[in-house]
């Protein structure tokens, strides 16, 4: 009988050991299944941060392009606004060339140099 109970209580104990090792083995196994679920979270936390980022830059950049648009079309209307100024003075500047031509005539030198009554 004692040799029985002696042999239930090894094979108790040996179950006891078993079960210790199982629930260490599942623990171990909780824990890698739940860094992998935190690695899985990790890596979408850091997809959503590169979005995020992502969109933010690409609304920056938008924001660069419709300024430098801006400034692209002030430049563009000052150089037009230029253009016209400077063909509205080149147009005054030709008017009053032939203005001028049609004021003046030539002038003969001939009568200038020769000496008047008075002096001979």
């Amino acid at each position: 009988y004692k040799s029985t109970e002696n042999m239930l209580r090894k094979v108790a104990d040996e179950c006891e050991k078993e079960k210790k090792s199982l629930e260490w083995q599942e623990g171990k196994f909780k824990a890698l299944e739940n860094s992998d679920v935190t690695r899985v979270r990790v890596a979408q936390e850091r997809t959503e941060i590169l979005k995020k980022r992502d969109i933010k830059l690409n609304n920056e950049i938008e924001v660069v392009n419709v300024e430098h648009r801006e400034e692209e079309s002030k430049h563009t209307q000052m150089i037009q606004n230029i253009m016209m100024k400077l063909n509205f003075t080149s147009n005054i500047i030709k008017r009053l060339q032939l203005e001028c031509t049609h004021h003046f005539t030539p002038v003969s030198y001939t009568h200038l140099t020769l000496p008047t009554n008075r002096e001979v």
